[in-house]
Formats: C-alpha cells, structure tokens, sequence
C-alpha cells in the first residue's frame, strides 16, 4: 500500500510539473504573439521602417523568433522579434531589406533594438540621425510625453534615432497602444 502511494505521488507530481511547463510555454508563445503582433500591425510597421529608412515604402514584412543569449548563455524568459521588413525606396526604386531585432523580456516589456543587417547603402536611421533634433521636439510637445516625467526622461536621453524608435515603441506601449 505504501508503495502505491509513492507511485500515485510520484504520478501526481510528474503530471503537476508536466502541466506547469505546458503553462509556462503557452504564457511564453502568449507573450511572443503579442510582440509579433505589436512590431507587424501596419501602420506601426511603416512607421518603424520610415524611421530607419525615411524613402522606403514597404513591401512586406517577415517575423522569426530567437532567444536572447548573455555570456553564451540563454537569459531565462527573453526573446527576440526579428522582424525582416522588404521595401522599396523612393530615391533610387530599388528593392531592399533590413531586419531589426526587437529585444523582449519575459513580461513582453520591450528594452532594445539593433538593426542586424541591411542590403541598402544607407545604415538603418542614418537619413532621420540628420533631423533627430526635430523629432525629439515634436516627442517633447506630445501632450502625454510633455506631463510624464518619465516619458519625457526617455525622449531627453534618446541621442540617436534607434534610441527614439525604441523609445517611441515604448511609450506606445506604456499607453496600450498595442
């Protein structure tokens, strides 16, 4: 009888830790889904893809999924939103495209953003690096940036227009524009 119990236990505690990981990785794809979601609905995709490439015209965009990695070692929970953007640009009507990488943590909270590669002359948000003075101002004048401390302390330390971007992804989601 005693060693029914043990194996009915045993069972039992198998089964709950089984059920356990399933939920954890459901939550996981939850919070990826959102994530994709967020970065690929249309207007805030071109928006994003206008920042890096101010001539570009989408085309299409493409999603992968990676996990962060920190000293050669998976950071618990962390993930990254590849996001390949194809467009077109206006200058030359050529085709190109550039994948940026969306850094997420476990809670779905966006902390970076890095452009991983780009086949056109131009480095991702060299053209809007020019008028990133004009940008921040207009940030600055947002009547929800201008009366949050903190919104308006992320727009003053973003010095370039990746910083700005991610800002400008962070604010939208602080506000629930997802």
């Amino acid at each position: 009888m005693i060693q029914f119990k043990r194996c009915t236990l045993a069972l039992a505690a198998v089964v709950i830790l089984a059920i356990s990981a399933n939920l954890a990785q459901a939550q996981t794809n939850e919070v990826k889904e959102k994530a994709k979601k967020f970065l690929t609905q249309t207007d805030r995709a071109k928006g994003i893809l206008n920042l890096a490439h101010p001539t570009s015209t989408l085309q299409s965009q493409g999603v992968e999924f990676f996990t962060v990695e920190k000293n050669k070692q998976s950071v618990p929970g962390h993930f990254i939103v590849a996001v390949k953007y194809s467009w077109r640009s206006s200058m030359d009507n050529k085709n190109y495209s550039t994948t940026l990488d969306f850094y997420f943590d476990a809670g779905g909270n966006l902390y970076e953003l890095r452009c991983f590669n780009t086949n056109s002359d131009w480095p991702a948000w060299a053209g809007v690096n020019l008028f990133v003075g004009l940008f921040k101002e207009a940030l600055r004048n947002d009547p929800a940036v201008k009366n949050d401390p903190q919104m308006l302390k992320m727009v003053n330390d973003a010095p370039d227009a990746r910083q700005l971007t991610l800002a400008a992804l962070q604010i939208a989601k602080a506000l629930g524009n997802d």
